[in-house]
């Protein structure tokens, strides 16, 4: 009972900084120009800056109900927070915080909550670009990304090994560009309590290059 305490503080906590923080890196990144020309976008190896939604799917039985067309219960208020560091020949690292909620009537782990439930997640990733291989950096920007992972759900939190595939669209000659990636997360076992069902999430979100 203690611990489910905890997890709740730490979820709550957690909850309240992400809104700011995204509210921060809006106002640091509306302060900067478009200066980055696109041949030269990564050569300094630049800080990259995400904000944006997220949908987080849990339950196997999900992608089952979207397949036969089924009514879906979406997640409800949706914040993703990147920072990533462009390292060389490719490679990168990023911090990734965010959070979600899981609605009333939602199945997760094969059952149906009663309440909405807080999803609080923190990731890490190695990254590589696939265009430190054809060197173009002109607009579409692909990668692949592996690293390990933390979700807190209300009641208990679990680790996760994470693997991710992600593009970003670059606009114009500008640094900033939308950007999709799917992220699939296995559940690790630390717990005896652990949920089997691993988690498919999507991330939408706009990217701010700093130099």
């Amino acid at each position: 009972m203690e611990a489910a305490s905890n997890y709740n503080f730490v979820s709550i906590e957690m909850k309240k900084w992400i809104p700011k923080i995204l509210f921060i890196a809006i106002l640091l990144t509306m302060g900067n120009s478009f200066n980055c020309f696109a041949q030269d976008r990564f050569k300094n190896k630049p800080w990259l800056i995400s904000y944006g939604v997220n949908l987080i799917i849990e339950d196997g039985n999900q992608f089952t109900v979207f397949a036969n067309n089924e009514k879906i219960i979406w997640n409800i208020s949706p914040f993703t927070f990147f920072i990533e560091k462009r390292l060389a020949k490719g490679f990168g690292i990023q911090g990734v915080i965010g959070s979600n909620i899981y609605a009333t009537n939602q199945k997760i782990g094969g059952l149906t909550l009663e309440v909405p439930r807080d999803v609080v997640y923190t990731d890490f990733f190695g990254k590589f670009n696939f265009n430190s291989i054809w060197k173009d950096t002109n607009s579409f920007d692909p990668y692949l990304g592996i690293g390990p992972g933390y979700i807190f759900k209300g009641i208990g939190g679990e680790a996760t090994a994470n693997i991710c595939f992600g593009f970003n669209q670059w606009v114009g000659r500008g640094d900033f560009a939308i950007s999709l990636e799917g992220i699939y997360k296995f559940k690790v076992p630390l717990i005896e309590t652990y949920t089997k069902d691993n988690i498919f999430q999507i991330n939408l979100s706009l990217t701010h290059l700093i130099d």
